[in-house]
């Protein structure tokens, strides 16, 4: 038997074999991985708008972004681990703030009816409406709560200010949601 015949069998018999290895022991899994990990940009009939505030963290007194999410979906959702993940230089925020230093992330909590802000999830009713405050160093513009982002921005990744990360339950619906803003 000459190196071709050799080769010749060992394409004819062994690629297939290494072919459905390969696809089982490293495409699927990663595949699978992606799949249960990704992230939306929204979720239908679900708005988030921004505006300007006050807040009085620590007894301090500060300017705030406020983060208004309304539930126009025909159902109950329930939203939690909100955050807002990697600010710019473009957003400063208080040196007082929630901070996960392990996400690099702020964390937003969800007020009480003595508007504390102590809850770290929620659940919204249809056609209820639920605000958040981020604490700033500097006063919040125009700019910043009118903005919003094109869609390069959002294909790429690539934000302005900051990523407003959280998860949303909708019925039998999961979401995780990564806005670029």
């Amino acid at each position: 038997m000459g190196i071709h015949e050799l080769i010749d069998t060992m394409i004819k018999k062994d690629l297939p074999n290494w072919a459905s290895f390969l696809l089982s022991a490293l495409v699927i899994p990663l595949f699978a991985h992606w799949w249960n990990h990704r992230s939306v940009g929204s979720i239908p009939n679900f708005d988030i708008s921004f505006g300007a505030g006050n807040i009085t963290m620590h007894g301090a007194p500060y300017q705030c972004l406020t983060i208004r999410f309304s539930n126009h979906t025909g159902s109950r959702v329930y939203l939690s681990n909100a955050r807002l993940a990697r600010p710019t230089a473009r957003f400063r925020v208080a040196p007082g703030a929630d901070r996960d230093v392990y996400s690099d992330s702020y964390i937003l909590r969800f007020p009480n009816p003595l508007m504390q802000y102590v809850f770290l999830e929620v659940a919204l009713d249809l056609d209820q409406t639920i605000e958040t405050v981020m604490a700033l160093t500097e006063a919040t513009t125009e700019e910043m709560t009118a903005y919003r982002p094109p869609c390069w921005r959002k294909y790429l990744k690539a934000p302005r200010y900051f990523f407003l990360r959280f998860d949303a339950t909708r019925g039998k619906s999961r979401y995780s949601v990564c806005l670029p803003y």
